[in-house]
């Protein structure tokens, strides 16, 4: 097989050339053959080590475009497997290589291998030959399941552990070549078989979303000749991952061994980047068989899956499915058939499927609308069933549990599918400079890194989900300068938005962002401590841990939002241990917010489109405003020196009650609370006053030397402050 993959000369080099081997074993030589001296010595520390090792040249998977450069989005075909084994004993080794010798390919050691940095361990790198290109997402499965197979009969003869470096499994990810000490071994088995591989299984952690091209998942999640099996009882059991159905092979009684459960299996439209599904059969019988065998001999025909006719026409989808039925031809009330029914959306009235972003169970009825599940549904499922269909009675508890699993098995995206349908963006810039224009925010370096930070986080965690971002955007500015609607208009939809209400139970504030892309936490002034706290785990988490109402067992919830905050005070940073999280931005008085969210509103599709391009090609740009925001985070930072002083000199000034002298000072009057101080001292207004300010006021009296005393004889039995004896 050709060999296409591309090289550059360093790991600085973003324009790696392409190449093409007219052989695995041309390809071994080539890269063999490259090997760069860079001078490595025993006595080099790690960071000498590491840099020297960017010297290296590198190669990396085909380009889809030539001229595209190295980046995540241009990462095309692989034509070999990668491993790097990133540490274990000589020992370690010697069990690995006679385990890799079944496979065609050839290792090497790293630089950094045997070195003292290391601890002296055993670094290599295993390229193998594989029997076709591999899409990225085929490379992810097949190299983790080839790790997988190796350490499965490693583990049963070896003690030492293997620190594998999963990263290469990346299609993205390079792989440097050998210097001048390394050392290389052949192996001369067999090229890995992709098919086999991947169809014995596929990584949990891959999302199974993304093993299918999305332009081929249909309504109801499958597609036309997987519909067709499960109608007509070829099915062996359930879609597995979205992308394979275990069926029984029509050639099935010229096999000459027993069938396991996936030994024969269809893999729906556009898995790992191929336009038709197809079937596959391990059996030796089966190997010289085309599709066109395997779909005469079940009966498939093109023309029995015509578009659905019109309410009122005449005609039916398809065959009924093969449901058991009793001895009077009813068609008895069991799991299996209540789920053949479901899975048919011209039975049951509806298609189920299972909203990935919002954790919502969606139905799709005939026309075309699109409602959220809800209790009394159940029962209007449960009487189609029934009445249309002819089912023996059962239990509605069975509905509940096959909705489920038809909505698992049918799992979308709503917001990945919203970003599907945005416009190509016009190449014109709008989110670095996008708070200046808006909001006539000051531009400069730091408020563009924001601009630039805020719009591929949001982009990163729809498409992304969990991806890393723990800084929040602060909007700092009077009453009226329409912030939060302008806020609101960030939002794919309105229903994207939404204000945190950190009044609520964290359960309950869990559940409530679920389905949110844009979330906001409105007026921070005056948080307590317990609500800084909460604030800055929110930001920071990735994944929520939740059970929904009435479930059994949890979920794991990763974050698909960005989190903004506004505030009416010049200095709204409390929390001097995270306080870094905060990217606060000034709004100039003379702003006119009046039309800001007509505005935003106006541009808002090419604001995706253009943050949806970057993050593509650079991720969510976190580091320049995280940087930046270090000069400027002092401007809005509490400076508890200026209460001090004004609580203390309040304290220190005769009262005056009634307009008289009464000859004691603030600090002897009966009652003095911490609302006195507030309003007094600092100039609050009373409805203003919150819990948070009492605190931050309570601990300044305890340094000025005052404790707190309940007082039972006056109505309320307010607490007062009084001067330690």
């Amino acid at each position: 097989m050709e060999i296409r993959y591309s090289t550059g000369r360093h790991a600085k080099d973003n324009k790696p050339t392409p190449k093409v081997c007219e052989s695995f074993t041309a390809f071994a030589s080539a890269v063999v053959g490259g090997s760069k001296t860079i001078g490595v010595l025993s006595t080099d520390t790690k960071e000498i080590l590491n840099q020297k090792k960017t010297r290296l040249p590198y190669f990396w998977v085909e380009m889809l475009d030539p001229a595209g450069g190295r980046n995540k989005a241009n990462a095309g075909a692989s034509h070999v497997v990668r491993f790097d084994i990133d540490g274990t004993t000589a020992a370690g080794w010697e069990i690995l290589r006679e385990l890799f010798s079944t496979y065609q390919g050839f290792a090497y050691t790293t630089a950094s291998h045997m070195h003292p940095t290391v601890n002296s361990e055993q670094r290599w790198r295993v390229v193998l030959a594989v029997s076709r290109p591999l899409s990225p997402v085929e490379l992810l499965c097949l190299s983790t399941t080839v790790q997988q197979d190796v350490m499965d009969t490693y583990e049963l003869i070896a003690e030492d552990s293997v620190n594998w470096d999963s990263r290469v499994y990346n299609a993205a990810q390079v792989l440097f070549g050998p210097d001048e000490r390394a050392e290389v071994v052949y192996f001369s088995g067999d090229a890995v078989d992709a098919d086999s591989v991947l169809l014995r299984a596929v990584p949990a952690e891959v999302p199974p979303s993304i093993l299918r091209d999305p332009s081929k998942v249909s309504a109801v999640g499958t597609d036309d000749k997987a519909e067709y099996l499960i109608a007509n009882g070829h099915a062996k059991g359930e879609l597995i991952d979205g992308i394979k159905l275990p069926i029984i092979c029509p050639f099935e009684d010229g096999h000459t061994s027993a069938s396991g459960e996936t030994s024969t299996v269809y893999m729906l439209d556009g898995t790992g980047g191929f336009e038709q599904g197809k079937i596959i059969c391990l059996h030796e019988g089966c190997k010289h068989r085309s599709q066109e065998d395997f779909l005469d001999k079940i009966g498939y025909r093109v023309a029995d899956f015509d578009i659905v006719e019109a309410e009122g026409a005449s005609g039916e989808y398809l065959p009924w499915p093969k449901f058991k039925r009793d001895k009077f031809d009813q068609i008895e009330g069991t799991i299996t058939n209540v789920l053949m029914a479901l899975r048919r959306p011209d039975l049951c009235g509806v298609q189920i499927r299972l909203d990935e972003f919002r954790n919502d169970i969606i139905l799709t009825t005939p026309k075309g609308s699109h409602v959220q599940l809800r209790d009394e549904y159940y029962t209007k499922i449960h009487t189609t069933i029934e009445q249309k269909l002819g089912f023996k009675k059962f239990e509605e508890a069975a509905i509940k549990r096959a909705v489920r699993l038809i909505a698992f098995e049918n799992r979308y995206d709503s917001l990945k599918d919203w970003i599907s349908k945005l416009p190509e963006w016009d190449g014109t810039p709008r989110i670095d400079t996008f708070f200046c224009r808006h909001w006539r925010i000051d531009q400069s370096a730091y408020t563009k890194a924001v601009g630039r930070y805020w719009w591929t986080l949001l982009a990163g965690r729809a498409l992304e989900p969990g991806i890393k971002g723990d800084m929040a955007v602060v909007l700092v500015s009077q009453q009226g300068k329409n912030k939060s609607e302008g806020i609101r208009s960030m939002a794919p939809t309105p229903e994207h938005y939404m204000e945190l209400d950190f009044e609520k139970p964290a359960a309950e504030r869990i559940r409530e962002m679920r389905g949110h892309n844009v979330i906001e936490l409105g007026e921070m002034r005056g948080m307590n401590k317990a609500g800084i706290g909460a604030v800055r785990v929110t930001i920071s988490t990735r994944a929520d841990r939740n059970r929904g109402l009435y479930r059994e067992h949890y979920d794991i919830l990763l974050r698909r939002c960005g989190f903004i905050a506004t505030v009416n005070t010049d200095t709204p940073l409390t929390d001097s241990e995270g306080n870094r999280r905060w990217l606060p931005m000034t709004i100039p008085d003379d702003t006119d917010g009046k039309h800001i969210a007509k505005q935003i509103e106006a541009e808002r599709d090419q604001l995706w489109a253009e943050a949806v391009r970057v993050f593509k090609q650079d991720g969510i740009a976190w580091e320049r405003a995280e940087t930046l925001a270090k000069t400027i985070l002092s401007d809005y930072e509490v400076k508890d020196d200026v209460w001090v002083s004004c609580i203390s000199e309040w304290l220190e000034t005769e009262a005056i009650e009634l307009g008289d002298t009464s000859g004691i000072t603030n600090g002897q009057r009966v009652p003095l609370t911490s609302k006195d101080l507030l309003v007094e001292a600092i100039g609050f207004k009373a409805p203003q006053v919150k819990r948070g300010d009492e605190m931050r006021v309570a601990k300044i009296m305890k340094d000025l030397g005052y404790k707190k005393k309940r007082l039972l004889s006056l109505p309320g039995q307010p607490y007062h402050w009084e001067k330690r004896d």
